[in-house]
């Protein structure tokens, strides 16, 4: 006999006998993806850079150019590194037991190759998109920068680019204009060498369209460029709309209220100004952004084992959480997009130095939305550690919702009985709303998060999340076989927050893939 004689007989004889379940079948394996936090956000960013690329390419070839020789072909070997790199393990059978043998070493190495290929691959793609649509744009007198938007509405958002200080030397300023005169402010994101990162917000960029802007130079106002704490915050006290009461701060924008601690390096809470309620719960055990790191006395507590029922039985005994060694307030900035509170940290896990741990809470100006920049310098650490960041959230009335691949799904609910339910990989968005309004959050570079409280070890079936609280899940070294045992160097992440005064699943798409 073939196997497909064994479905056959069984869908003719056994049929009406089949349970039918339509659902999402989240995986325990997941958790493994975390062990690879550097090379998964940037197969994520590849993956988004193949989609843009292709799209202009398609709005080339509408144009009426002349696709590139070979092209479908560097898109499939662009796919293929991203089908590489996202196979379900991340290295060899004795990757933990022994991490530094050459065995570990070389396919953990070859492995990441596929990140770093996907990323080469779809960053030349763009190029070449942007190559072919330069063909269509009209030169002027003046620098410009031609902002395309690939995707089927009108969109608004944040663009980031790099310009060396030939163009803009570092005591000046930029800005862009758009064909009306309307002035679209510049602010540095990122100083570097021989040129900085810039930002700027730009709106209504046409669905499968562009908007052109030229690029205006001008001189930098020295009053309000200081970035040592005491001058900034006397300085743009007027600007940035902040108090201080104690060891807490209050940052006002349009939109929010929002209180922070300037000794614990977190935000006690968020006041949506339009929805007219408080967004964190107040009782909940850990603060909004703050870092927890984990420590298990073994792995062999995540070693569970399937019950006749379905649920499964694991003992996480013992594990110590906890926060930062030390933290500080290092800075308030005000900005044209954004202004910034900025902290710095040490914990153990990760190397000495200033730089070793910061935490950035960016207010934006230009919309309603609030970012959470993080950066840890990670020390090569074999026994099983991981660390969260949590977001505890309260909404009356409120349910858990992400996206997966294909659609949308209630954590705990919409999924198939017995499929991982203590963690989940998120595609864009995670969401809380009830029946009128909702809370959005992304993070482009992290997608594994819990839902309810910190449920690693938990292994209980069919359980739901106990609150609106999330957990982000950046790092761990959990599994016993096939994935990293370490993580060491600069990893950087981060999340965007939105509030809704509705629950519609299109809002939170569009924020979620624009940003």
């Amino acid at each position: 006999a073939v196997v497909s004689e064994f479905f056959e007989e069984i869908e003719n004889e056994h049929g009406d006998e089949l349970q039918e379940i339509q659902a999402h079948w989240p995986d325990w394996w997941t958790d493994g993806i975390a062990t690879g936090a550097r090379e998964v956000a940037a197969t994520r960013k590849a993956h988004v850079d193949l989609i843009a690329g292709q799209g202009g390419l398609a709005m080339a070839k509408l144009l009426g150019a002349k696709m590139p020789k070979g092209i479908e072909g560097r898109i499939f070997e662009t796919n293929k590194a991203l089908l590489f790199y996202g196979e379900h393990t991340f290295g060899s059978a004795e990757s933990i037991s022994n991490p530094y043998s050459q065995t570990s070493m070389e396919q953990r190495e070859i492995k990441e190759s596929y990140a770093w290929e996907a990323t080469r691959r779809a960053k030349m793609i763009d190029e070449e998109a942007l190559g072919l649509l330069n063909d269509y744009i009209s030169k002027g007198p003046k620098p410009s920068m031609i902002v395309y938007n690939t995707l089927n509405w009108e969109r608004e958002g944040l663009v980031t680019l790099y310009i060396d200080h030939q163009q803009i030397p570092a005591d000046k300023k930029m800005r862009l204009l758009d064909d009306k005169g309307k002035i679209y402010p510049g602010q540095i994101s990122k100083p570097w060498y021989g040129g900085s990162y810039w930002s700027v917000w730009v709106d209504k960029i046409p669905a499968f369209g562009f908007k052109k802007f030229d690029i205006d130079i001008y001189e930098a106002d020295h009053e309000h460029e200081n970035s040592h704490q005491e001058q900034a915050e006397h300085s743009h006290e007027k600007e940035l709309n902040f108090t201080e009461n104690g060891h807490l701060i209050q940052l006002d924008n349009s939109w929010y209220s929002i209180t922070l601690d300037k000794k614990k390096g977190v935000i006690s809470q968020i006041y949506d100004k339009d929805l007219r309620q408080t967004l964190i719960d107040e009782d909940a055990e850990y603060q909004l952004g703050e870092f927890i790191l984990e420590k298990l006395g073994g792995r062999e507590q995540l070693q569970s084992t399937m019950l006749p029922n379905g649920s499964r039985f694991g003992h996480l005994t013992d594990y110590q959480r906890e926060p930062l060694d030390s933290v500080w307030l290092s800075e308030i900035r005000a900005g044209e997009l954004w202004n910034t509170i900025s902290f710095k940290g040490t914990t153990n896990t990760a190397y000495e130095g200033n730089d070793a741990f910061s935490f950035d809470v960016r207010v934006f100006n230009t919309t309603k939305r609030i970012d959470f920049a993080y950066q840890i310098k990670k020390k090569p650490i074999v026994d099983p550690e991981s660390f969260y960041i949590a977001f505890p959230f309260e909404m009356k009335g409120g349910k858990i919702h992400l996206e997966v691949a294909g659609g949308t799904m209630e954590a705990g609910v919409d999924q198939i009985p017995g499929s991982a339910n203590d963690w989940n990989t998120i595609q864009n968005f995670v969401r809380i709303k009830n029946d009128k309004q909702q809370i959005v959050l992304v993070s482009p570079e992290a997608p594994m998060m819990q839902f309810g409280n910190i449920n690693t070890g938990r292994f209980t079936y069919l359980a739901k999340p106990e609150s609106n609280h999330l957990f982000s899940w950046p790092m761990n070294n959990y599994w016993t076989t096939n994935f990293n045992a370490d993580q060491r160097g600069m990893y950087t992440w981060s999340y965007s927050f939105t509030s809704l005064d509705n629950n519609s699943n299109k809002e939170a798409t569009k924020f979620s893939w624009g940003n």
